[in-house]
């Protein structure tokens, strides 16, 4: 039997699923990059700090999530749900659309949030495939990431 002369580490497919032997869980994760534009104005700085105007960044994203099992497709999660997540942001005024000061930090929660509301919209279970973190670019050396 070709299964059991694998040693107890070497993946085995049991039922459409990859197992480790003796019991090891395994966890699937995925990640996928977003870019958009948009703008934004950031409230409560000092009196000419440039980011109290309206300005515009090309940000970037970097959403992970993890799962314990896969789908019916061997998917956590098509990559497509993440990608359309991009559409709600690009071309916005991110004050308009999401709720308190738009500031990295806070646009990688509100992101993590438009995941989780699609995942439940598509019937995800929060104990099934979840949001580990997301991480938003700014520029090209400044970033904020959530973590969960």
């Amino acid at each position: 039997d070709h299964a059991s002369s694998l040693c107890a580490t070497s993946p085995v497919l049991r039922g459409g699923q990859a197992a480790y032997g003796r019991g090891v869980s395994m966890i699937y994760r995925i990640g996928k990059t977003i870019r958009w534009e948009a703008s934004h104005r950031l409230e409560g700085l000092s009196e000419g700090h440039p980011c109290g105007r309206m300005h515009g960044h090309s940000y970037e994203a970097e959403i992970v999530l993890t799962s314990e099992s896969l789908d019916d497709t061997g998917f956590v999660l098509d990559y497509g749900v993440l990608g359309a997540i991009r559409n709600k942001l690009d071309h916005q005024h991110l004050n308009d659309i999401m709720p308190g000061n738009p500031t990295a930090e806070r646009l990688a929660v509100f992101i993590a949030t438009l995941v989780n509301d699609a995942l439940f919209k598509m019937g995800y279970d929060t104990e099934g495939v979840r949001v580990e973190s997301v991480l938003v670019k700014e520029t090209a050396s400044s970033w904020a990431m959530v973590s969960f």
